[in-house]
């Protein structure tokens, strides 16, 4: 009789894991749009730069030192205000869930002193993680206090000489309801960027209360069932007792915390988003492949351990055969 093939999810994991991987790695923008590769795009900005010049006019008045000095300072505010309107300055705690944070800003300072001496107004947002612009042209503003998205619109479509299509356009404003934050980096974690909802200082005090213990319990769960079992079944190794039920049960247990964590991140990213619908438009998207490519390790640990617990499993049961012929 032919031997019936045996169904085993374990395996179908292991194949396409690593295939995972592979794309997350070398093909992080997989799958995507159909969108047209233009050679060109030239874009006419009409609007205002959002930090006034200090540049003084009648530079002949100053020594070339003192004319450095205002050059410089005038990098520094610039630098600095793309760092604030960028989300890269504030306190607060982030995960790959959801985060909190403060910034405290000041929209009427036009010098780096004004920064120093000016009341500044405090502003708090819970965080949400794992999105990015779904126009690469577009670009995220914050003027006097309010969110803007800058983003193109194309006048014309043409094709160059040598055939590679091509686009002409200028830009225009919209208002957002959220902030955004692009190319944050995190416990060595980069970020394609993440939205930032508005709230209350009451809001964000009771938030940042419930989700410490919140993450708190959470993370000692899977810091039992991740790096505890495992630990647990080496002891028992080490002691005589390898290929046993207990050990088995207990590294399927974890291999499949490491490998589902990822994928409930994404999970809950979504009904997060879901939830703050009326804030969040369509100019951001998720973007789950970032998500998987923050996590390979975990997923790579998940693999491994799922490999050897299929090898305890195999082991167990050449055992039972071998006890049985006995």
């Amino acid at each position: 009789m032919p031997r019936k093939i045996k169904f085993d999810f374990a395996n179908i994991v292991l194949i396409v894991g690593p295939m995972i991987l592979f794309i997350v790695n070398f093909f992080p923008d997989f799958p995507m749009a159909n969108e047209v590769d233009y050679q060109s795009s030239i874009v006419l900005s009409e609007t205002e730069d959002s930090v006034e010049t200090l540049t003084w006019r009648d530079t002949g008045l100053l020594t070339y030192d003192q004319y450095r000095e205002i050059e410089q300072n005038e990098k520094y505010l610039k630098i600095e205000r793309d760092l604030i309107d960028h989300g890269k300055m504030g306190s607060g705690t982030f995960t790959s869930l959801i985060g909190y944070k403060k910034y405290s800003e000041c929209f009427d300072c036009v010098t780096r002193e004004d920064f120093r001496s000016h009341k500044k107004s405090d502003r708090y947002y819970l965080e949400l993680p794992g999105y990015t612009l779904k126009d690469n042209d577009s670009r995220f503003l914050v003027k006097n206090g309010e969110y803007y998205l800058e983003y193109p619109v194309w006048d014309s479509v043409y094709k160059l000489s040598n055939g590679e299509p091509a686009r002409e356009g200028h830009y225009e404003y919209k208002k957002l309801r959220f902030r955004f934050v692009q190319n944050t980096e995190t416990s060595g974690r980069k970020q394609k960027g993440a939205v930032l909802i508005p709230i209350s200082a009451k809001t964000y005090n009771t938030f940042s209360q419930v989700a410490t213990i919140l993450l708190l319990l959470i993370g000692l769960a899977l810091l039992y069932i991740c790096i505890g079992l495992p630990a647990k079944v080496l002891i028992r190794i080490s002691q005589g007792d390898i290929f046993t039920r207990k050990n088995v049960r207990q590294l399927y247990l974890s291999a499949w915390c490491w490998l589902l964590l990822p994928f409930i991140i994404i999970l809950i990213q979504h009904l997060l988003k879901w939830s703050f619908h009326r804030y969040i438009t369509a100019d951001v998207k998720l973007t789950p492949l970032t998500t998987l490519e923050n996590n390979q390790t975990t997923l790579i640990g998940g693999l491994i351990i799922l490999a050897i617990a299929k090898s305890f499993k195999k082991g167990l049961s050449l055992q039972d055969e071998q006890d049985l012929t006995i």
